[in-house]
């Protein structure tokens, strides 16, 4: 089993494929991650999660892939010493926020949930 697989965006497009209802294999691997989080959580916390949902997840990912992108990465910078849009460059040994491996970034995103009772 590659514990790098899915990456964050993988996981991201399962949920977001989940909500249209195409694929119950996508809702599965969606929600299975997440549950599996819950049960880390618990593990370590002893803490049970309050209710949430899905969308609420996705949008907690959504938010601190944007705060590591801030956190280790820096605009590009092209030949010229201009600013190139939307690129970003990270620090060395880092993975784009979206190349995360899932399993770890929603234990983070859902510990902040489940701690917030």
């Amino acid at each position: 089993m590659d514990a790098s697989y899915p990456k964050i965006s993988d996981w991201y497009q399962f949920c977001k494929e989940a909500d249209t209802v195409k694929s119950k294999a996508d809702w599965g691997l969606c929600v299975g991650y997440m549950y599996a989080a819950v049960q880390q959580i618990y593990q370590i916390s002893q803490r049970k999660c309050s209710n949430f949902s899905v969308g609420e997840i996705m949008r907690l990912v959504d938010a601190e892939a944007a705060a590591y992108e801030k956190r280790y990465s820096y605009p590009s910078i092209d030949r010229n010493g201009k600013e190139v849009n939307g690129a970003r460059t990270y620090q060395p040994g880092k993975l784009t926020a979206w190349q995360r491996p899932a399993f770890p970034v929603l234990v983070e995103v859902m510990s902040k949930v489940c701690n917030r009772q």
